[in-house]
């Protein structure tokens, strides 16, 4: 059987296009939530929950039904829009017309440097270089706002 040259790219089209629906429908979650709760050591927990009260605790609470104070209620954060989490706190317009949602590696950014991951947002906190303390806080922050 011999294929004339529109149907031969069609067919390479219709398998291209099966290949991408069984990616779609089994592939990576959108919303990427980082390692299972049980996966994370609790010692790097540990480490991020001390340093989530002392660099965050003045201002941010994590718990359910929470009420914010100097800023939002954290709880339920992973995988929310920004500037969405909680309807009693008023974002400044930058998180609020934000795009984002927080994810891990968002939330990373954000500890970095609040000024450069959402410019003229209304967060005082200036940064923290510490990588691995980043990665402590997040973790803690993961495992603390889980809605489970």
């Amino acid at each position: 059987m011999r294929m004339s040259r529109f149907t031969q790219p069609a067919i390479v089209l219709l398998i291209a296009g099966c290949a991408l629906v069984g990616t779609a429908s089994f592939g990576t979650p959108a919303i990427e939530q980082g390692p299972a709760a049980s996966s994370i050591d609790p010692q790097m927990i540990e480490a991020g929950r001390k340093s989530f009260e002392t660099n965050c605790g003045e201002c941010h609470t994590i718990v359910k039904d929470g009420r914010p104070s100097m800023g939002p209620n954290l709880w339920g954060l992973m995988g929310k829009k920004l500037g969405s989490n909680s309807s009693e706190f008023t974002y400044s317009d930058a998180l609020f017309n934000s795009t984002l949602t927080w994810t891990p590696e968002n939330l990373d950014k954000w500890i970095k440097s609040p000024p450069e991951f959402v410019p003229d947002n209304a967060m005082p906190y200036i940064g923290m270089e510490d990588a691995a303390e980043r990665k402590a806080i997040v973790a803690y922050i993961g495992k603390a706002s889980a809605q489970e």
